[in-house]
């Protein structure tokens, strides 16, 4: 990271300061939004290096967990305002943003630099697999609500409850990758001590 962009952490100060004085909410917003440009490059940078030293499976966890802060943060903050569609926007475009521009970028990149690309398919089909559970998890409460079952908060219990099966599915999913890669490096040093 550039040292100038260190610099920008000031603005970040200055956005705590003018929220407490009371200053204009569009001075506020500018002045965190150039604020927290250095951070997001810390943290960046910060699993970047701890990608490095811990593989490319855990790293590449590491990093999708933490690439998706500022989307948790503004949910967090929106939510505890009330501020629902806000949410629900934050979430989709970075779902769109995540599977279109990432992912497509990804492969464009790769497929120019390195020509074909070859990919773990046991890996791949898990993972289409945890996408079609998130996808399910989206649509579901949106067909309870479309065929009138969200009278009296019903959609919300719902929402809520799809939400916790969705959490618990994506720690199982971890656990299990942690998991296999331990099982795979223990495999691979008893091999090495028989040879």
């Amino acid at each position: 990271m550039p040292v100038w962009l260190y610099g920008l952490l000031a603005f970040g100060v200055a956005a705590l300061v003018a929220s407490l004085l009371g200053g204009p909410d569009i001075v506020v917003f500018c002045l965190a939004g150039l604020g927290i440009v250095p951070v997001s490059g810390l943290i960046g940078r910060a699993t970047e290096d701890l990608a490095h030293h811990i593989g490319p499976k855990f790293g590449g966890l590491l990093n999708a967990t933490f690439g998706n802060a500022a989307e948790l943060i503004i949910g967090i903050v929106a939510l505890n305002e009330g501020l629902i569609s806000l949410v629900k926007a934050s979430v989709t475009g970075s779902i769109i943003g995540n599977l279109l521009l990432v992912l497509g970028m990804g492969f464009l990149i790769g497929g120019v630099r390195h020509g074909v690309l070859r990919f773990d398919a046991s890996e791949a089909v898990r993972n289409s697999v945890m996408m079609l559970l998130a996808l399910a998890g989206l649509i579901l409460p949106a067909f309870f609500t479309l065929s009138g079952g969200g009278r009296g908060g019903a959609e919300q219990h719902m929402s809520v409850a799809v939400a916790l099966v969705l959490i618990g599915l994506y720690a199982a999913y971890i656990a299990f990758s942690f998991t296999k890669e331990g099982q795979a490096q223990l495999h691979n040093e008893l091999l090495d001590k028989a040879v």
